[in-house]
This record gives structure tokens, C-alpha cells and sequence, in this order.
């Protein structure tokens, strides 16, 4: 299952989100580890490094388009 969330948003960023789950899988509030890959636009090499150290397990910049992706 994947899930997605916006990394610029006003409540709890994707930064601060992926810092959150990172912690609860630490202290096993969750078991395992659930992927997170960073999809932004910023692709600067201190955006993809700020994700790296929130704990996002990789960063792929925008437009992104999956192989075999059907238009509708």
C-alpha cells in the first residue's frame, strides 16, 4: 500500500511527517519500516538532502511519469 502527503503543507510537512514515522517505527509504535519517496518539484541538491536526512528513502523530482502509465 502507498500512501502520498504533500512535503509543503501547512499543518505537518513531509518533512516533519517522514521525521514522525521515522520515530514510531524507532520506539515500535510501528512495526517495520514504511517506505517514503520524496516527489517535489524543488530539485536542488540541498531539497533532496533535507529529505534524505528526515528519513525519506528516496527523492524522485517532478514531472514524474511511471513506465506504462495509460492517459485516460
Amino acid at each position: 500500500m502507498t500512501d502520498l502527503f504533500i512535503i509543503s503543507f501547512v499543518v505537518l510537512d513531509g518533512f516533519a511527517a517522514t521525521s514522525k514515522i521515522r520515530e514510531l517505527e524507532n520506539d515500535s509504535t510501528i512495526h517495520g519500516r514504511l517506505p517514503i519517496i520524496a516527489l517535489t518539484a524543488n530539485v536542488s541538491t540541498e531539497s533532496e538532502e533535507r529529505c534524505r536526512a528526515a528519513g525519506m528513502d528516496h527523492f524522485l523530482p517532478k514531472p514524474f511519469k511511471m513506465n506504462g502509465e495509460r492517459s485516460s
